[in-house]
């Protein structure tokens, strides 16, 4: 079953022309994304019966250094959730902005995987647009 399913999302991947390596076989893909003139890794990861596809955003660590910056910036991600359909963002023990999507085998038809895996570069732009609403941002 697991081959079966790598073997489907390869076959999902070439069909919408995306440039992806291998990560481990029927474990890992790693897919290439172009996103305002820069290149973004998007994964997907196999853990039977699910499906995570994820992106690995930005440090934001440094928010933490002022508390103001740093509401602000959990405030627009959770605002930002409420928003997308099918990406979660979320903030990682290490810090970095993540971008998720979990995905139950069972549900994998061509015009779901698009859908979802379709979602992610418009969940990144938009965290990327709101790490700068931060940056920007002057504390009282």
């Amino acid at each position: 079953m697991a081959k079966e399913v790598f073997s489907r999302v390869i076959r999902y991947l070439r069909l919408l022309s995306k440039e992806f390596d291998i990560v481990e076989e029927d474990k890992e893909i790693v897919v290439y994304e172009n996103i305002d003139d820069k290149k973004e890794e998007i994964h997907i990861r196999f853990e039977y019966p699910w499906i995570d596809t994820f992106w690995r955003g930005p440090n934001v660590a440094e928010f933490r250094k002022d508390p103001e910056k740093y509401r602000l910036f959990l405030e627009l991600a959770l605002r930002l959730n409420s928003v997308l359909r099918e990406a979660k963002i979320g903030l990682g023990d290490d810090d970095h902005v993540y971008a998720v999507i979990h995905s139950r085998v069972d549900a994998l038809t061509f015009d779901v995987f698009e859908s979802e895996y379709n979602s992610l570069p418009y969940a990144i732009k938009a965290m990327y647009e709101q790490i700068e609403t931060v940056k920007s941002y002057r504390s009282m």
